[in-house]
């Protein structure tokens, strides 16, 4: 268990660095374009290759491919799972090939098509992320396979180079930015189709840094057509979890089409309000489940059910530990926050104001977004994709009822509202149906954590909550009591709940501390 919170704590610190060059990107883009329009068709335009991203890459492929690859490692050895690989990077490769072309093609069309008959209104920003999606479609190719090459990476115990492949993305596109901004471009169009140039750039590193990490372990790629039961069994995981993930994509799309249509910064709104929420996701709830997945993939092949149960539940309290008071932090500082990583160039007051009810309403639905992405996972560990498919159908239908519902009345809140309720709706059926099928997985020791939980981040919020309406009396500006509250007040509020889940004596914290004494001791005795 101590090389698990290792692999864990190295997922958490390489995802770090991404998250934080994430943030920096982020920070820079809407400095420069603000929230208007052209950032958004922006955004718009990178749904695309991130859909066949999730759908061919890191979501269902690399779910499917897990299970079986481990199960290849594990009986018959390094060389017959990299055997396995070239059979599945050679058809993914030429379905890729085959998308990029097809994709690029109708977006180009569309545009032409709109351009011709004057089919909208809005025809500077619906345009705008047309051609720009057209240009990224390549992004997809080079994306999809650096997930396929990072879960491989995973299964080999490789965490770190798979957790950095977000870095190089980042790398791309602050460069572009960078450029842009000193002067490399007239106006904002240009610079939006510097920083698609970006995104290229930033993929082909994606791309390649895992492929010399997985040649460095001796696979060397080889195109095989070649059928074989292992990739009959990957069919079989990768059918049905292709159509979960294709809802859930759609689900997404859907939702960002209903945003565009609202206004200007709708869509930009939704994304920087969930790219905060997902920073402290990506970071340490993402970084538990990418390393207890593996394991009990493992496990599944050994027939350890008690091993299995305890991997889940331990998985399960690290996540509510972690999101719990990331989802405080968000709600009751949001504003701080905004104003300090936002609140530069482009990005007006009024854009803040805007945002904060969006992020408050994502912040409470983090630990959601968490325990889904688990649950589902969980399930794929089991090799069933089909029961998280038909939970996934029905949080869609779920989220464009809420959606329809909220938007009009409440703008991107109510389409936030509307995702946070029909992912409540998916972690109640996913939870339902996983103890059904596992019995192991009943989250032994939950009572305890949650009361703990719960006991911490009460203080935690307490303190949040005093210490920014204090900062508030002082009569500082804006951006110096936004710097103060996050420097100062976030740091203390960590560690407030951190005193306190040590107090009450939390299992994970206390696993935590033996193994860094246990290392500390190897140390100290290695240097004599």
């Amino acid at each position: 268990m101590p090389k698990n919170y290792q692999n864990i704590i190295i997922v958490s610190i390489s995802t770090l660095g991404s998250r934080v060059m994430g943030l920096v990107r982020d920070i820079m883009m809407f400095a420069v374009f603000g929230a208007g329009g052209v950032s958004s068709a922006f955004i718009f335009a990178f749904t695309l290759p991130n859909l066949f991203r999730r759908l061919l890459g890191e979501g269902a492929l690399s779910s499917a491919l897990i299970p079986v690859l481990s199960t290849e490692l594990e009986q018959n050895g390094k060389a017959a799972a990299f055997a396995f690989m070239n059979k599945v990077v050679t058809r993914v490769g030429c379905v890729l090939v085959c998308l990029v072309i097809v994709g690029a093609g109708i977006l180009w069309g569309s545009v032409w098509v709109a351009d011709t008959f004057s089919l909208v209104d809005t025809a500077d920003r619906f345009q705008l992320g047309g051609k720009l999606g057209a240009v990224m479609m390549p992004y997809m190719f080079f994306i999809c396979l650096a997930a396929i090459y990072s879960a491989a990476l995973n299964i080999l115990q490789r965490f770190a180079v798979a957790a950095l492949t977000g870095v190089w993305l980042n790398v791309g596109m602050i460069a572009a930015l960078g450029l842009f901004a000193f002067g490399l471009g007239e106006n904002e169009t240009q610079g939006i189709y510097l920083l698609t140039a970006g995104v290229l750039f930033g993929g082909l590193l994606q791309f390649g840094l895992p492929f010399w990490a997985l040649r460095r372990e001796g696979w060397r790629f080889k195109m095989d057509f070649q059928p074989s039961t292992q990739m009959t069994n990957l069919y079989a995981l990768f059918v049905p979890g292709v159509i979960g993930a294709s809802i859930f994509q759609i689900n997404l799309v859907v939702s960002r089409s209903l945003a565009f249509h609202l206004d200007d910064t709708a869509v930009s709104i939704l994304y920087l309000a969930n790219r905060l929420v997902e920073f402290p996701l990506g970071m340490f709830a993402v970084a538990v489940t990418t390393v207890v997945f593996p394991r009990l993939s493992r496990l599944l092949v050994t027939g350890d059910k008690q091993a299995m149960g305890e991997v889940y539940a331990e998985g399960l309290r690290l996540i509510l530990g972690i999101t719990i008071p990331a989802s405080v932090g968000l709600a009751f500082l949001r504003e701080p926050i905004l104003e300090f990583l936002f609140g530069w160039g482009a990005f007006k007051k009024g854009d803040i104001t805007q945002t904060m009810p969006v992020l408050f309403i994502f912040a409470w639905a983090l630990p959601l977004y968490a325990l889904a992405t688990y649950e589902a996972r969980a399930f794929h560990a089991l090799k069933d994709t089909r029961s998280p498919v038909k939970v996934a159908f029905l949080t869609f239908l779920a989220n464009v009822l809420f959606s329809l519902i909220f938007m009009y009345p409440f703008g991107a809140a109510g389409l936030a509202l509307a995702s946070a309720l029909s992912t409540l709706l998916q972690v109640i059926l996913l939870s339902r149906r996983l103890r059904e099928k596992e019995k192991s997985f009943t989250g032994n020791g939950m009572k305890r954590a949650c009361w703990q939980i719960a006991v911490a981040a009460v203080s935690m919020s307490g303190l949040a909550i005093i210490g920014w309406y204090g900062i508030g009396l002082l009569g500082l500006s804006a951006k110096l009591s936004a710097t103060l509250a996050v420097c100062g007040l976030i740091p203390a509020c960590v560690g407030v709940y951190g005193w306190m889940l040590w107090k009450l004596g939390f299992h994970e914290l206390l696993l935590l501390r033996d193994l860094l004494e246990k290392k500390l001791k190897r140390r100290l005795n290695a240097n004599g």
